[in-house]
Parts: structure tokens; C-alpha cells; sequence
């Protein structure tokens, strides 16, 4: 059996508005980031989500219940809240200007999401996290044949990422398709969507040796936002 996760980041905050780092900072959304986060239930509308997860943090939050509350289909999915999916801990670097650490990782030659100097939160250990949350997800969504879910989830830029790196490494348990990080790839805008198609690909019970296929049907969508642009 196959279900779809959509996987959103939240919608501008008024720290990024002001170009801040926020990891574990419970900023707000800005007034663009409320209409964001309209735009994408709009333009996600006829979906019919029956789980929805959101980081514990109330960016991600707003960000979930905009969409929803956008949504046509009824009823209202259940909605969850997990501090898995909360973005990773950068220590001394919270409330800096973000140009302070895209200097630093440039210099030590790695992605920003990856830079490790200071930070609260080592890139590894967040990685194991966001591997652990997904694979669980996998496997507790692919146990009644009968029941096929769609499911949003919104978290954090960093965390998704860190997830994509998680299942290009994982190969013993995900089998990745039209997905490739390197050093190009864009980092997601507030609000963009990824679609990712996933398969169970063997029949064990034992949930340790499941296997799954992971098909990346949309990534870092942000079409919803051209409206934005023209105005």
C-alpha cells in the first residue's frame, strides 16, 4: 500500500522578517506569513488530509490550522502537535542575523543546515530525530491495508532538509526517487510544499526490517505565491 505526506514549511515569521535566526524561539507569524499560509489552504483546497502534524511551535501551528481552515473537505482532520518536528537548536546563534551564519558555514564549507559550531543541537543527532519521526511515521501508516492516509505535515525549513539527508542515507530502509541534495539545491521559501508518494516494499510484520519507497512527486512548491508578486 502507498499514502501521501505534503510537507510544508511554516509561513514567515516576524523574525525572519527581520532577518533573524529562530530555532527554538516561539516567534509569531508576520501579517505575510498569516496570508501565506491562506494562500498554500487555498491552493491546497480539495486535498482531503485526514492526519495533519505540526512542530509544537506556534509558527508551525498557525501555519497548519491556516491551511486546514482553508480546506473544503470535511471532517476536520485530526490534528497533532509533536516537538519532533521542531527546528534544530542553534545555541549561541538564536536571534543573530542570519548573514552572520551563512558567512560562517560558507567558510567551513558546508550547507547551513549542516554547520555545527556553537550550535545547541549537533547536525547528527538532529538527523537521527527527524530520521526516527518519519520512519515511525512509515511504519505505524502502512500497518491496516485498508487504510489509506493523507497527511500534512509542517515543521521547519532546517528539519526538512535534514529529513531529505536522512532518507538519501537511509538506504537500508527508504529507496529514494527524483531526489538529490548537493551543494545547489535551493533552500525551501516560507510555505512551500513537497509531495512525497510512499510504498511499502516488503511484507515483514517485524517493523525493524520495513522497507519503503519513496517517490518525490513535488518539491519546494511555491506557485501559490506568485499571486504576491503581481501585486
Amino acid at each position: 500500500m502507498s499514502f501521501t505526506v505534503t510537507l510544508v514549511r511554516h509561513g514567515q515569521t516576524t523574525m525572519n522578517l527581520d532577518k533573524k535566526i529562530q530555532t527554538y524561539t516561539d516567534a509569531l507569524l508576520s501579517e505575510l506569513g498569516q496570508h501565506q499560509s491562506s494562500l498554500l489552504g487555498e491552493h491546497l483546497t480539495d486535498e482531503k488530509f485526514n492526519l495533519v502534524y505540526s512542530s509544537d511551535l506556534t509558527r508551525a501551528v498557525h501555519t497548519a490550522q491556516n491551511i486546514i481552515n482553508k480546506n473544503k473537505n470535511k471532517p476536520i482532520p485530526e490534528f497533532q502537535t509533536d516537538s519532533r518536528l521542531r527546528e534544530r537548536d542553534f545555541g549561541e546563534w538564536e536571534g543573530k542575523h542570519i548573514g552572520l551564519l551563512h558567512q560562517a558555514s560558507a567558510e567551513a564549507g558546508v550547507r547551513m543546515h549542516r554547520f555545527d559550531e556553537a550550535v545547541g543541537e549537533k547536525y547528527e543527532d538532529f538527523k537521527k530525530k527527524c530520521y526516527s519521526f518519519f520512519k515511525e511515521l512509515c511504519e505505524e501508516k502502512t500497518k491496516d491495508e485498508d487504510y489509506i492516509p493523507n497527511i500534512l505535515i509542517v515543521s521547519h525549513g532546517g528539519w526538512i532538509l535534514t529529513l531529505f539527508d536522512a532518507l538519501i542515507d537511509s538506504e537500508e530502509t527508504f529507496i529514494v526517487e527524483n531526489l538529490s541534495i548537493n551543494e545547489n539545491i535551493r533552500s525551501p521559501v516560507n510555505t512551500s510544499f513537497s509531495k512525497l508518494i510512499i510504498e511499502k516494499i516488503n511484507d515483514t510484520n517485524e517493523a525493524s526490517n520495513s522497507k519503503f519507497y519513496v517517490k518525490f512527486d513535488v518539491i519546494f512548491d511555491a506557485t501559490h505565491l506568485q499571486v504576491l508578486n503581481s501585486t
